[in-house]
């Protein structure tokens, strides 16, 4: 059985669940969240504290893949839009406390858990297709049975609740055709006749 591993990180937004396959880059200026030059705003970028809206530090973050940073508050490692982030002196601002941020983050968290069962019916991120229906349920990992019955490992933090309460997995279904065939064995090699 094959376990599927890329470069995700799940974006879980107000308006459901959304997650980044790329690899993670640092935005362009400035330089890994360095401090502004006096009365610059900070740009998101890799290495820049975030900050709430009275300045108080939330976490920093970590990467920034398709419109999402990864915000580590020291509790939680939480999915951020960039679209939601505003340059400020001290950082870029977003709209949440910490306390909110890692409750928000906490709540996700759990509803996503609650979700992960066996024989549950899993989407694709964009809902266009069924990935197939989970098997099992590990600590870190979901073996889903996929539409056309294979089954895959697929590590645990892809997964997500959508806002009508299904189960998502973070890939397009383009994405999760991709994966699947990059997992596939190479097929044994014919012998020469």
């Amino acid at each position: 059985m094959p376990f599927i591993t890329l470069a995700l990180a799940t974006a879980l937004t107000a308006t459901g669940a959304q997650a980044q396959v790329t690899p993670a880059t640092p935005a362009a200026t400035p330089q890994s969240g360095a401090p502004a030059a006096a009365g610059q705003p900070v740009q998101p970028a890799v290495g820049a504290t975030v900050v709430d809206t009275a300045g108080a530090p939330v976490g920093t973050i970590e990467t920034i893949a398709e419109g999402t940073a990864i915000i580590n508050t020291g509790t939680n490692k939480a999915p951020y839009p960039l679209t939601s982030m505003t340059p400020g002196p001290k950082g870029p601002i977003i709209a949440l406390t910490k306390a909110q941020l890692d409750g928000f983050y906490a709540e996700q968290a759990a509803k996503t858990a609650a979700a992960l069962v066996t024989g549950a019916a899993v989407k694709t991120r964009n809902g266009a297709a069924e990935a197939g229906k989970i098997k099992a349920v590990a600590a870190d990992s979901i073996v889903l049975t996929t539409a056309a019955g294979q089954d895959v490992s697929l590590p645990r933090n892809i997964f997500a609740v959508d806002p009508q309460g299904g189960v998502v997995i973070g890939f397009t279904a383009e994405q999760f055709a991709q994966a699947l065939s990059a997992a596939q064995p190479a097929a044994p090699a014919q012998p020469a006749q």
